[in-house]
């Protein structure tokens, strides 16, 4: 009779008994990844001035040049102004998802008048795009797949 347990294959099987879902997200979803996600929507997306579904959010008005010559009539919104936006952006890891946030309140410092982008622009502004989806699925599919091995001890 052969034991099978008492073995190689049987260290890996016993293995894969500490192998978690939830301990898996968490892990495969650390500060690296974080960082990746939130370059992806600012440089792929918001500062070509696109939401999650990759439309253009706005596009400054002739006035909006006048004030700000920075911004050019009839291109798309950046939502840059001071970079105080992007800054704020952040991660927060769940169970089982994820969610990007960030401080939409903003305030022009010449009129006082408060904007929150969000409610403007919808939450769609930090979404990601399907390209960005997909980016992120191969990324964690290729993470997993080191977590499964660096815990199976397998090369």
């Amino acid at each position: 009779m052969i034991d099978f347990l008492n073995n190689d294959l049987g260290d890996i099987l016993k293995r894969t008994k500490v192998i978690s879902e939830s301990k898996a997200w968490f892990k495969v979803f650390d500060a690296k990844l974080k960082k990746t996600i939130l370059d992806w929507i600012r440089n792929d997306q918001l500062k070509k001035g696109i939401n999650d579904e990759g439309e253009i959010m706005g596009l400054y008005s002739e006035l909006t040049e006048i004030i700000n010559p920075i911004k050019k009539e009839g291109t798309p919104y950046t939502l840059y102004d001071t970079g105080e936006f992007y800054k704020s952006l952040f991660i927060d890891v769940l169970n089982d998802s994820f969610e990007v946030d960030g401080e939409g309140i903003k305030i022009d410092p010449e009129t006082g008048i408060e904007t929150d982008l969000f409610k403007w622009l919808g939450d769609g502004i930090v979404g990601l795009t399907d390209e960005n989806k997909n980016k992120l699925s191969e990324e964690l599919k290729q993470r997993y797949i080191n977590y499964v091995r660096n815990v199976l001890r397998i090369n």
